[in-house]
């Protein structure tokens, strides 16, 4: 009996441990969110890319500068009638997050960029860079497997920014709690004079205007919110 629990406290320990080195080599070869290490500029701009007024020529450059991204991750994406819509790629390790797209207008200048960080960052982290939001919008949705869920958009209409976290709700339940250490599943950086322009397509809220159910509501601070399925 003695060398059972023996064996059990052995094997408890190896596995705590085990789970100790694990996560201490994931921290050490980890680096933060590129939404936190953009420090050339002020958001919403990012790594020297402004929306609004970098052109596509000066992206390909920028890009090209940013730790984490090789040229063979970076794809371009044209329409029907061979414009430019988008640039994409994906983050290489140690960055956490996971891909991101450019948006391009008419002109080639970019509309919108889109991080997601895919919990790489939380919100507190976030609202630490940004502030807090000045409004929210909330949309629930349903995974093929049934389990229900709120896209919430944290909005930032003035200076052009907007975050997204997507929170299981539990069965049966009609609230969701947003605390400090809400995960985010993607960040965007837009001009402040393109926000209702912007609204009216997928860029900033995933969904078409006319699937829509939310509308922005006025941010009053974390905690728990109602959803009304």
């Amino acid at each position: 009996m003695k060398n059972t629990i023996l064996t059990i406290l052995g094997v408890t320990g190896f596995i705590v441990l085990a789970i100790g080195i694990l996560t201490a080599l994931k921290q050490f070869s980890s680096k933060p969110s590129v939404i936190l290490t953009s420090t050339q500029c002020d958001p919403p701009c990012w790594y020297g890319i402004q929306p609004g007024k970098t052109d596509y020529l000066e992206v390909i450059g920028l890009l090209e500068q940013i730790s984490g991204l090789s040229e063979q991750n970076i794809l371009w994406e044209f329409n029907k009638d061979d414009r430019l819509v988008n640039v994409h790629w994906t983050f290489q390790r140690p960055i956490d997050d996971s891909y991101g797209y450019i948006y391009f207008d008419e002109n080639k200048v970019v509309e919108a960029i889109k991080i997601y960080t895919i919990n790489s960052i939380t919100i507190s982290e976030l609202f630490e860079k940004l502030g807090d939001p000045e409004q929210y919008w909330m949309e629930v949705g349903n995974r093929e497997n049934q389990d229900v869920y709120l896209d919430i958009y944290f909005l930032y209409p003035t200076n052009g920014y907007l975050i997204n976290c997507v929170v299981n709700i539990g069965h049966g339940e009609n609230q969701v709690e947003i605390n400090d250490n809400t995960p985010v599943y993607l960040v965007a950086y837009f001009a402040p004079d393109t926000y209702n322009e912007l609204l009216s397509t997928k860029i900033l809220i995933n969904k078409t205007v006319g699937a829509r159910s939310g509308s922005a509501q006025n941010w009053t601070g974390l905690g728990l919110i109602q959803v009304d399925r």
